[in-house]
């Protein structure tokens, strides 16, 4: 492959995995407000990562069999990384910077946040079934602070 076609792809692959952008599902993080009575799971993934493509049906079935009272899921995609700071300030938005500084660009967990106080609930990782994964999010939407 050469340097022409290497580029062409590169910029192609920029365009339709979204750069890095952080998104969330069905709203763009930016523009969705910040959960203030619940909690709110916020997901660092990337295109290659094996965990990740473990976690993400767990945590989507999780989510699904909850419906409409189901915790909104934010998605940061880190495939190419923080491309100009723009994942780490939306990651201040949803309240994980601390958790994104200390991770860096680490890949296949997310974080599930009680929106109502800002504090982080737990981590999940690909290791959690989804039976846990389940229980995880049971007790953080029925917590009463």
């Amino acid at each position: 492959m050469n340097r022409r076609h290497f580029i062409a792809l590169t910029s192609a692959s920029l365009l339709c995995l979204g750069a890095g952008d952080a998104t969330a599902l069905p709203d763009d993080v930016a523009e969705a407000p910040l959960p203030t009575n619940g909690p709110y799971i916020v997901f660092f993934h990337s295109v290659n990562c094996g965990a990740c493509r473990i976690l993400e049906p767990k945590l989507m079935t999780v989510l699904s069999d909850y419906g409409a009272t189901a915790p909104p899921l934010y998605r940061f995609d880190l495939t190419f990384g923080d491309l100009g700071g723009r994942i780490s300030e939306r990651a201040e938005t949803l309240g994980v910077a601390e958790v994104y500084a200390r991770n860096g660009n680490a890949t296949g967990y997310a974080v599930l946040m009680d929106g109502r106080n800002g504090n982080r609930i737990t981590r999940i990782s690909a290791g959690y079934s989804t039976e846990v994964i389940a229980e995880l999010v049971r007790i953080a939407l029925t917590y009463k602070s």
